[in-house]
């Protein structure tokens, strides 16, 4: 049974496509570094795409050199199929230097203070239309009299 357990904990894929915007203290980066998973036993692949963070195009694959080369030996078309022409490789290497740099830093200390004032303001405004609604509720109560 604890056999079981342990195959179904296996071959878990983890999409990390915003990771640099999180910039773990102990050097990682992600999601995954934030929660300290990056080495977990069940994680089978990361999947690090390009499109947001980056503002680029593509993705790669991390996981075990056992998962790499079954990847290159049995996808081999998908993979010179699907790969990155030049420029678009330089435009990510200056993505990540920049969103690991100290204007990244910045950026995200900026972006998370905003998070953290939208939060607070959405939660205030609830408050008071939770306060006027029931305001408003008990200065249209009637009261009905019967004959």
């Amino acid at each position: 049974e604890e056999e079981e357990e342990e195959e179904m904990d296996k071959g878990k894929v983890v999409s990390n496509s915003n990771a640099k915007l999180f910039n773990h203290n102990n050097g990682g980066t992600g999601v995954l570094a934030a929660l300290d998973l990056e080495g977990h036993p069940a994680l089978l692949a990361g999947i690090f795409t390009f499109g947001k963070a980056a503002g680029c195009h593509g993705a790669v694959i991390t996981g075990p050199h056992i998962l790499m080369e079954y990847l290159v030996n049995y996808a081999r078309p998908f993979i010179y199929s699907t790969s990155l022409p030049p420029h678009s490789l330089i435009t990510i290497q200056c993505a990540y230097d920049t969103i690991l740099g100290q204007e990244g830093e910045k950026k995200r200390d900026k972006v998370f203070h905003l998070v953290q004032l939208f939060r607070s303001k959405m939660m205030h405004g609830l408050e008071l239309q939770s306060t006027t609604a029931t305001t408003a509720t008990a200065s249209t109560t009637t009261t009905f009299t019967t004959r």
